[in-house]
């Protein structure tokens, strides 16, 4: 077969649907399933409404913040390990995370702040370079439309309350079209998202097809090449403005990748890659990170591959000890541009 047929490409792809469309995992709404006023909203309406006793410190995140590995002794999140050690200073930490959230949440979540009494101080939220690549910003599961409406609907209405956010889960047809849809990744021969994600449900046997199997699950997280104009990187510079208007710092930093692993299965155009997209991340918020309006830290090197749940991970969860190591950085650089600590 031709891969580069779109009709022959769509009509395997629409064979694979029910291998690949999990809708369990996408659910979103209430714990058990339920409908419940929107908890991201629910949480900054809480604590800067008039009723709130607010915080110093807003820290939106994505599951890095709360994902934790069966193996770890110390079960705190990320987002519970920076609160502690924030409090210990007396200051006060809202944390706001959900899996996939991303710099499109983060900007309608800010934009909230323009309805509220009161505002934090610092807003900290991570750039996961993953949430660029197609494997995330296409995703079907993860464009959080409803929950960007109910945030307009609040910012239009406040006085009518958090209003309900109900289970979603997307159709087999948007998922046969995300299958469907063309990519281009130099350091891959497939070239449709559908191939990606068979890959990704296979259980390869023999070592090669395992070390292939991971290769190209790192190809498909993190080596897309990343536009200037990108729809997220947008989003970025707008909560930036958003923010600054508002006289709250950002504090912005990119999420810790399993880059060795990443160079083992893949080689030194692994790291290249990433290190060019995060260049072009870079370049948009220099002229910010030059005048002192933000804070950036590129910690998408900090870690080694013994600080993610395995070591061949191809995401960014961390095991207690990379959540600690990364708590203690995002900590003192809060407390920095706070004043409590000297610069290093």
């Amino acid at each position: 077969m031709a891969a580069g047929t779109p009709t022959r490409a769509k009509n395997t792809l629409h064979k694979l649907k029910q291998l690949l469309v999990r809708k369990g995992d996408d659910q979103r709404g209430g714990k058990d399933g339920r409908s419940q006023p929107y908890p991201a909203l629910a949480s900054l309406v809480s604590c800067f409404g008039e009723s709130g006793q607010g915080a110093e410190i807003v820290y939106f995140g994505d599951s890095v913040v709360e994902r934790v590995a069966r193996e770890d002794q110390d079960q705190r999140t990320l987002g519970e390990m920076v609160r502690a050690g924030l409090e210990e200073r007396s200051l006060r930490t809202l944390v706001i995370s959900h899996s996939a959230y991303n710099p499109y949440v983060y900007y309608h979540l800010c934009e909230v702040f323009e309805q509220l009494p009161r505002t934090p101080q610092v807003v900290l939220f991570p750039v996961n370079m993953r949430c660029f690549s197609p494997q995330w910003d296409l995703n079907p599961a993860w464009q959080f439309e409803q929950e960007v409406a109910i945030l307009k609907a609040y910012r239009k209405h406040p006085e009518k309350g958090v209003p309900y956010l109900h289970p979603h889960e997307p159709s087999s047809e948007e998922y046969e079209q995300f299958d469907a849809l063309a990519v281009n990744y130099p350091a891959s021969a497939l070239d449709r998202v559908g191939y990606f994600r068979l890959l990704i449900q296979s259980r390869p046997v023999t070592s090669y097809q395992k070390s292939l199997r991971t290769r190209e699950i790192f190809v498909f997280h993190y080596m897309h090449p990343l536009e200037p104009k990108h729809r997220k990187l947008q989003y970025i510079e707008r909560s930036l403005r958003l923010l600054l208007d508002q006289g709250i710092l950002p504090v912005l930093y990119v999420t810790p990748i399993n880059y060795q692993a990443g160079l083992r299965y893949v080689g030194e155009s692994f790291v290249e890659v990433v290190a060019e997209n995060v260049d072009i991340l870079f370049h948009l918020l220099k002229p910010y990170v030059d005048d002192g309006s933000i804070m950036y830290l590129d910690y998408s090197r900090l870690l080694d591959s013994e600080y993610f749940f395995h070591r061949d991970l191809a995401t960014e969860h961390l095991n207690e000890r990379g959540r600690r190591v990364l708590a203690d950085h995002l900590t003192r650089q809060v407390l920095r541009v706070l004043g409590e600590v000297p610069a290093l």
